[in-house]
């Protein structure tokens, strides 16, 4: 069996002394004779002790942790978007710990009730599940920053993508590849997160800017019955998916393998997150970059440092990453 961690109770235990003298002589302080001080710190080093730096931090007020909320895990952005964000914490000295909510309410709960209990410096969500109002509540009690919801101005700090600016990138990109016919395909109903209602109706408003047809695929259907429905809508090369994330547009592509229909000449496809997994010869689609590395910056900064008084809404420019899942053919870009 695995021997526990050693505590300040061991420690005095071994020292002769009481507990609140070890926790003195620990921290540097306290009014102590140096031989008992010295006995105290050999106790400590005897028995290993390594101090609870989350209690510590309770006791003192000061917390130099930040807490992410994920919705669940199987998405690699999001392992690139805490990555991204660690780097940030480490680099103004905090630290991050990652919670998982399942897009379960119930459990979004408890892991809110756990973040109340561990006092962070702040708390980071995506994919949070709380109405408005509950969040605004929420912000009252500790400092928040939501990634992928937008709030009426000054009340949450928000970091996220400029939405309509991708939507402009990916529709401008899709109609110069002469692709005629535009649809948008969401995720089960499982993972319908406000930002797929917003990401959606960017793309609505920017196609309609830009007279190009644009329609919606049922998010209850199946990528292959989706795809069959455009096959036999529409001829080769004249329709293109706008994926809501590269994790969909991966189910995509498979479909795409499985028919005669080729990505890219046959029909388009674009999505969103830049993730790894697009960047994939086997796959090579066109992505928008959301800048992880700066959306973490700012994130992290407007936790520890905020550059105002009131929250605000950051938002970061998207970069549309081209590759052959969006082009007609070798010679256009």
């Amino acid at each position: 069996m695995k021997a526990r961690p050693a505590t300040q109770a061991d420690v005095a235990e071994l020292a002769g002394v009481s507990r609140g003298l070890v926790s003195l002589a620990l921290s540097g302080g306290g009014r102590m004779s140096q031989h008992t001080r010295e006995r105290i710190l050999s106790a400590a080093r005897a028995l290993n002790y390594q101090p609870h730096s989350a209690a510590a931090e309770l006791a003192g007020g000061d917390s130099h942790r930040l807490l992410l909320v994920l919705p669940y895990l199987d998405n690699p952005y999001f392992d690139q978007l805490s990555r991204a964000l660690r780097k940030a914490a480490e680099k103004v000295g905090y630290s991050l710990l990652v919670m998982v909510s399942d897009r379960m309410p119930e459990r979004e709960q408890e892991v809110i009730r756990q973040v109340l209990q561990m006092r962070p410096a702040g708390v980071i969500f995506a994919g949070i599940t709380l109405d408005t109002g509950a969040v605004l509540e929420l912000s009252q009690r500790i400092n928040l920053c939501l990634l992928d919801r937008q709030l009426g101005d000054n009340t949450v700090w928000v970091t996220r993508l400029d939405e309509i600016a991708a939507a402009t990138q990916v529709i401008r990109h899709l109609a110069k590849q002469g692709y005629s016919h535009l649809y948008f395909a969401t995720p089960t109903s499982t993972r319908m997160e406000p930002i797929v209602y917003e990401r959606l109706e960017a793309c609505q408003l920017v196609a309609a800017q830009e007279r190009v047809p644009f329609k919606i695929l049922k998010s209850h259907w199946d990528c292959q019955a989706n795809l069959e429905l455009l096959t036999k809508s529409h001829d080769a090369g004249h329709c293109a998916i706008i994926a809501f994330n590269d994790l969909l547009a991966i189910d995509y592509a498979a479909a795409v393998y499985r028919s005669d229909w080729r990505m890219g000449p046959d029909v388009g496809m674009v999505s969103y997150d830049n993730t790894r997994m697009a960047a994939h010869p086997e796959f090579a689609l066109s992505s928008i970059d959301q800048n992880l590395e700066k959306m973490a910056a700012l994130s992290v900064k407007a936790l520890v440092d905020p550059p105002s008084p009131a929250p605000q809404m950051q938002l970061i420019e998207p970069f549309l990453q081209v590759r052959s899942s969006s082009l007609r053919s070798a010679t256009t870009s």
